[in-house]
């Protein structure tokens, strides 16, 4: 006869609007309802959040001063089982030490490569289990102290049955006033310090300097989308780089775009907009940063460049414009390669094989 299921408190101190909200999302949508029951405590309110509570997940957002007692009592009225952690080590010092308190098994996602803190340094003694988004976070985290016996490395996936390569329903650029036949390069992301949009920017510039017929598009809202959008307007490319806003339908942009690409100047842990610019057979154009080279096979699935070089990554743009057939070829290449690593419903279950590692042997079934 089966046991009850196992109670997973999930927790989530970003901003519920980033990508670590996301990724718990498709976790806890792909998630064993019959063998675990999640809850989620969240420090803030994002759309991802409300997304999480209508897939019937009981969730707390903060309300008090202090995330411990608030997340300590959860545990206990709760009853819960084991603690994951979403983000990192620093934001989830709170649940990671309500684990300890009330003796229960800890593990914390990482979800970001740099160095630690030295109070980061000593709450990771308490953590039993560290997930590592990609083998290069892993290898980062070996560097920092972390020991081996305690880092896995499961990938960040997508739902490959959502992110299929169809043609658009729709098409995306209407508004924008791009013509259909055009070829579209465009990048998805957040309008941040560092991500590379000035380099995308003066790559457009040099793409469209030879004469190639082509639109680049810039997918998402920040801080810097004023400073960026008048250097577009001192470089004359207010005719061919446009912007696209804050976007929620990315299956049709992605649909709708001919390659993609990934300008981050960072060190990326893993490269969710590459993977599912995979999963609809785009080619992707990214940086050697971080985790990219892992996540994108230069010449199978895409092309790494150098980052911050804007004459490299215009090169590797008009190589493909001007090369539909390659640019097949890596789509495909690029949609197997998701089927074999970057599924969620896959990976999921590596993630439910190291709760079990987590669990007294009388508690599984």
């Amino acid at each position: 006869m089966l046991g009850a299921s196992i109670n997973i408190l999930f927790v989530e101190s970003g901003s519920g609007y980033g990508g670590s909200a996301v990724c718990l999302y498709q976790m806890l949508r792909c998630l064993d309802r019959v063998r675990f029951t999640p809850f989620v405590f969240a420090y803030t309110h994002g759309p991802t959040i409300a997304k999480i509570e209508n897939l019937g997940v009981e969730t707390r957002v903060l309300k008090g001063r202090s995330a411990f007692g608030e997340i300590a009592r959860w545990i206990r009225d709760q009853r819960v089982d084991l603690v994951h952690n979403n983000n990192e080590l620093y934001s989830n010092i709170p649940g990671i030490l309500a684990a300890k308190v009330t003796g229960r098994p800890c593990l914390c996602h990482m979800r970001g490569i740099r160095g630690l803190t030295r109070r980061e340094r000593w709450v990771a003694r308490l953590v039993d289990r560290f997930v590592a988004v990609s083998h290069t976070c892993r290898d980062r985290l070996k560097r920092e102290g972390l020991p081996e016996n305690k880092l896995s490395v499961v990938y960040d996936g997508v739902e490959t049955r959502a992110f299929q390569p169809v043609p658009p329903r729709a098409d995306p650029w209407r508004s924008l006033g791009i013509p259909p036949e055009v070829p579209v390069v465009g990048v998805v992301g957040r309008l941040a310090r560092g991500k590379g949009h000035e380099h995308f920017i003066a790559a457009a510039g040099e793409v469209l300097r030879q004469g190639t017929e082509a639109y680049f598009v810039i997918v998402g809202e920040g801080p810097l989308k004023e400073e960026l959008q008048s250097l577009v307007h001192r470089q004359g490319l207010e005719e061919r780089v446009l912007f696209a806003g804050w976007r929620t339908d990315l299956r049709e942009v992605y649909a709708g775009l001919d390659i993609v690409v990934s300008p981050s100047c960072l060190e990326e842990s893993f490269g969710m907009i590459n993977v599912e610019a995979m999963a609809m057979e785009k080619p992707v154009v990214a940086t050697d940063r971080g985790a990219y080279p892992e996540v994108v096979q230069h010449g199978q699935t895409g092309r790494i460049v150098p980052a911050g070089a804007p004459r490299p990554m215009a090169e590797a743009v008009l190589a493909l414009l001007n090369d539909a057939d390659e640019r097949r070829r890596m789509g495909r290449a690029g949609r197997r390669r998701v089927e074999e690593l970057f599924d969620i419903r896959k990976n999921i279950q590596q993630i439910e094989a190291l709760y079990a590692t987590l669990m007294p042997k009388d508690d599984l079934f």
